[in-house]
């Protein structure tokens, strides 16, 4: 109840009610998870080389294990960090971090970040990646696919001067910890 007093007399006017009977707030319903871990594959292709040096070829299947971790609210931004394997044709282990912005209201996610593989050369990447994932279709499993392109610009597994590109599809399964 707010009481105005004024040079003509006094008003009360009483706070609105809420009405107990309007549908729940579906928008607070779709808010991304606080805390996932994510189990993901990708396989694609990649270019390295220059001029007519030029190759390409497939990728190595690629796994991954990330955690991501919510940090902010408006727009929901997660930061995302974990481990990654390259196998068949190659193998190497590294590790990943970055941002995701989930598309607010859709499955659609944004990624942008980086990989570092350390073992048994090294090579430094950025990576972009677009994609989503089927929320509440099992409970809180999520199946999740995206495109990634990595640009590996460093690393003493690359000759000097040159760059790997790699263009790859990666299907996972998300456990929504919270």
């Amino acid at each position: 109840m707010m009481i105005m007093i004024g040079t003509a007399g006094i008003a009360e006017a009483e706070q609105p009610k809420q009405d107990t009977k309007a549908p729940p707030n579906k928008e607070l319903e779709k808010l991304p998870p606080l805390y996932s871990i994510e189990l993901r594959f990708g396989k694609g292709i990649e270019m390295g080389g220059s001029g007519e040096m030029t190759t390409t070829r497939g990728t190595p299947l690629n796994v991954s294990a990330i955690v991501a971790i919510a940090i902010n609210e408006q727009p929901w931004i997660n930061a995302y960090g974990g481990m990654s394997a390259e196998l068949v044709d190659r193998n190497a282990v590294g590790a990943v971090a970055g941002v995701q912005v989930p598309v607010r209201g859709t499955p659609l996610r944004v990624s942008a970040g980086g990989t570092y593989m350390f073992s048994p050369f090294t090579l430094w990447g950025a990576a972009a990646a677009v994609g989503g994932c089927a929320r509440g279709t099992f409970g809180q499993l999520s199946i999740c696919g995206d495109v990634e392109m990595t640009a590996f610009f460093a690393g003493t597994d690359l000759a000097e001067g040159k760059m790997v590109t790699q263009l790859q599809v990666r299907l996972g399964v998300a456990f929504d910890a919270l």
